[in-house]
């Protein structure tokens, strides 16, 4: 059912974007490429994330792309050894040599 309330939600932001560039732009698609674009990158980088979980092997520029946006909102750092506090949903490892890896709380 969430899926379905995602996807409707989708298709009301394109239309009213769409509405938008109609009144402001001059039926120039401003508005509506921008909101598309912003679904697509989102949807490529799920599709991505989702394939390393798989077990597909990612390029680690991408890698280090991906957590740099994921890791984008609340940031706190903690040294090695001590614990997050509490709210705190993931966490990413950064080593000096390897890949990043990103810790989830059900890990």
């Amino acid at each position: 059912m969430q899926e379905l309330r995602k996807k409707i939600g989708t298709w009301i932001a394109i239309i009213l974007a769409h509405v938008i560039d109609i009144v402001l732009f001059d039926k120039q698609p401003v508005a509506q490429m921008g909101i598309i674009f912003v679904l697509l990158g989102n949807e490529g980088l799920s599709l991505v994330e989702n394939l390393g979980k798989l077990g597909v092997p990612i390029p680690e520029m991408i890698t280090k792309y991906l957590i740099q946006i994921r890791s984008h909102g609340d940031k706190q750092e903690v040294k090695a050894g001590d614990l997050p506090a509490s709210g705190i949903e993931q966490v990413v490892v950064v080593p000096e040599e390897g890949k990043p890896q990103i810790l989830t709380k059900d890990e």
